[in-house]
């Protein structure tokens, strides 16, 4: 289950990474974001796919998980796991950024 965590938290913060100002898939998160501004239901519907860290280990982590280890209850604790590495890992991450300038 630690192993599953850990490939799903990696999964999901590589893609937050790279959806970031100034990375390649950009223009999708900046999408996302308009489209989030626009109503609640983008707002909320667009947090497990692309604008909230912890919330995409529920949808990035039922695809990830089941593909690379198999669909079944061992995901539910491996993705609330890798939920919780998610917040970790991107507070982490902006804390370096903020150190870095």
């Amino acid at each position: 289950m630690i192993i599953e965590a850990l490939t799903i938290s990696l999964w999901c913060l590589g893609f937050r990474t790279i959806t970031d100002e100034g990375m390649i898939l950009h223009s999708l998160r900046r999408w996302a974001l308009i489209m989030s501004d626009d109503s609640d239901f983008w707002f909320y519907a667009l947090k497990p796919l692309i604008t909230c860290p912890p919330c995409t280990a529920s949808l990035h982590g039922l695809i990830v998980g089941a593909a690379m280890f198999g669909m079944g209850w061992h995901l539910i604790p491996a993705i609330v796991g890798a939920s919780f590495l998610n917040a970790l890992g991107w507070n982490a991450i902006e804390a370096l950024f903020k150190y870095n300038q």
